[in-house]
């Protein structure tokens, strides 16, 4: 798998201390960087429809500015992994799709094998959107949050738009995180 590869996963497994996972659901179909939400420049991560964009913005940073003590957007991601917030995928191929059980349970499998040894040192874990089907590899965790992607388009979905606007626009899951 790419992913047990990456640079920055070896980077992360070694951390000792994680505060926050925040994990998705896929690659992006585009300009994966082995990163999730990180894009592979500052120009299309500064895209205002990005969920990592929104994703950065929730957690208190202004990516528009980061560029100026950031060489990529990768750099940042790093530093972020320094002060304790990594992200994840559920899983490491593109689906593209909904991820369902009978057909998709063993890219579930692998994905969860290669996270459990970064979920168990987290303090707290979100799962946006379909992430939370982390569930079906029956990892039970007290602090796990369920909350809907950060995709701009779920901030007009009648039924988490309330949600969505305190998690993502508002910042109110993360609040002190990274003061912690």
């Amino acid at each position: 798998m790419i992913m047990e590869r990456s640079k920055y996963y070896n980077y992360i497994k070694k951390l000792e201390k994680i505060k926050i996972v925040i994990m998705g659901k896929d690659p992006f179909p585009k300009d994966a960087t082995q990163i999730p939400f990180c894009k592979p420049d500052w120009e299309k991560q500064n895209k205002k429809n990005s969920s990592g964009y929104i994703v950065l913005k929730a957690l208190g940073i202004k990516p528009d500015d980061e560029q100026l003590n950031y060489n990529t957007p990768q750099d940042l991601f790093f530093d972020l992994a320094n002060k304790g917030v990594v992200f994840l995928n559920l899983i490491y191929e593109r689906v593209g799709r909904q991820i369902r059980k009978h057909q998709d349970g063993e890219k579930l499998y692998e994905g969860f094998k290669i996270n459990k040894p970064i979920l168990e040192k987290a303090y707290k874990i979100i799962l946006c959107g379909e992430a939370k089907k982390n569930k079906w590899n029956n990892y039970k965790n007290k602090n796990i949050v369920e909350v809907p992607h950060p995709d701009i388009r779920n901030k007009h979905n009648q039924h988490i738009k309330e949600d969505w606007i305190n998690i993502w626009e508002k910042g109110e899951l993360f609040k002190d995180i990274l003061e912690e």
